[in-house]
């Protein structure tokens, strides 16, 4: 068993067959997913991830993300 704390990680093994082992865990303002996966086959998997489109869609929501949250705070400097 092998966890990451990577939602969309998460989605990308569900969707290539890795079944979810419970319920996700929070841990220090993170969520846990655990799965039945070996460490070999988890890290061929991230591999995998790094290189595809789930991986670029993640990026670009982040860069939204922080772009929505600078522009939503307030300008101190004249």
């Amino acid at each position: 068993m092998n966890s990451t704390s990577s939602l969309v990680f998460a989605a990308y093994l569900i969707l290539q067959g890795f079944k979810l082992i419970g319920h996700p865990i929070k841990e220090l303002r993170k969520f846990r997913f655990n799965f039945d996966i070996d460490v070999e086959d988890m890290n061929k998997q991230y591999q995998d991830y790094a290189a595809s489109q789930f991986h670029n869609f993640d990026s670009i929501i982040q860069n939204l993300k922080r772009n929505m949250k600078d522009a939503a705070a307030p300008n101190l400097v004249d």
